[in-house]
């Protein structure tokens, strides 16, 4: 019965990415006329909600299976009405109106991190597989209030647009997504080659410690945001070069392209990040975050995120005989 439960609810969520998709080109298309900077960002946050949570869902199952929670079917059930009024949310201005409607988004989010505290309570810290997931899980509900606070007009800390907006990408895609991807390439590495198990489980460790580090130094020293930027371009950098190592052993060549892409936008977005973080600590932006919303926001979103967790549940989905 338990595997039939999780065949249903893969295949729910995979209805719901496909939906979720059709509908986030639809907003693109709406856009377009109009793609300012601060749209972009928008779209991001959107591309999130709609297509990419149903495809990460999936992921977690095969990550961290077992009982469901309450919270994560909750959370499930929730996203795609969340989602939609979240687009909404974007049509209005910011105030208690616009927050209102993304309040609901936030919801799921806070679902979602309150089923990674569940899983700690109930299994520990498990597998380190597992821990990296459920400690994305976590972080996952600052990306959800942020939007909030963004659609409200919040300047927390002094920060103005599109900063408010970007920590909601940021806790979207970097503190949820991508330990997603990194616990799959663990996973794969497992089975075929050690020697890169090290750097991998380095790369996935820095990318969920610089997280918290970098809200910090937002928020404290402009030494440790950047140290924090470092650590986590670092990371990510390694983390792309190790999945690039994983690519050959699917035989699947739609899987294989999709993770080719994902690996390679991850690692010239990191340098993309690299250069911004050093030469904002200089004082001479080599590039502007306009330009990078442009270009590290689309290959980090786009590329490495969409491509991947779409790349690794069609691997996964090979591995047991569902495709």
């Amino acid at each position: 019965m338990t595997a039939v439960l999780a065949s249903y609810e893969r295949l729910t969520n995979s209805h719901a990415a496909k939906m979720g998709t059709a509908a986030w080109l639809v907003l693109l298309a709406v856009a377009l006329p109009n793609l300012t900077m601060l749209r972009v960002i928008e779209l991001a946050v959107l591309l999130a909600a709609f297509a990419l949570m149903p495809q990460a869902f999936v992921l977690l199952h095969q990550i961290d299976p077992g009982e469901e929670d309450a919270a994560f079917r909750a959370a499930r059930m929730l996203q795609p009405t969340a989602a939609a009024l979240a687009a909404v949310s974007f049509f209005l201005p910011q105030g208690p109106g616009a927050a209102a409607l993304a309040a609901p988004w936030a919801a799921v989010c806070g679902l979602v991190s309150l089923s990674g505290l569940l899983r700690f309570r109930r299994h520990g810290i498990g597998s380190f597989e597992q821990a990296a997931v459920r400690a994305g899980m976590l972080l996952l509900s600052v990306g959800g209030s942020g939007l909030v606070q963004s659609r409200l007009g919040m300047q927390p800390f002094g920060f103005v647009e599109p900063i408010v907006l970007l920590t909601a990408v940021h806790y979207h895609f970097t503190a949820f997504f991508a330990p997603l991807i990194a616990a799959s390439t663990l996973r794969a590495i497992a089975k075929t080659n050690s020697i890169l198990r090290a750097p991998g489980r380095a790369a996935t460790a820095g990318l969920i410690t610089a997280t918290p580090l970098l809200a910090l130094g937002f928020i404290c020293s402009n030494e440790v945001k950047v140290a924090a930027a470092i650590l986590l371009t670092g990371s990510l950098f390694v983390l792309g070069l190790v999945a690039i190592a994983t690519i050959p052993r699917f035989t699947d060549w739609k899987a294989r392209a999709l993770l080719g892409v994902s690996s390679a936008s991850l690692v010239a977005g990191m340098v993309l990040g690299a250069v911004f973080a050093i030469t904002e600590f200089r004082g001479n932006l080599a590039l502007s975050i306009p330009e990078m919303a442009w270009s590290h926001g689309i290959l980090n979103g786009l590329g490495f995120a969409a491509c991947g967790l779409t790349g690794w549940n069609l691997a996964f989905a090979k591995e047991r005989g569902n495709l």
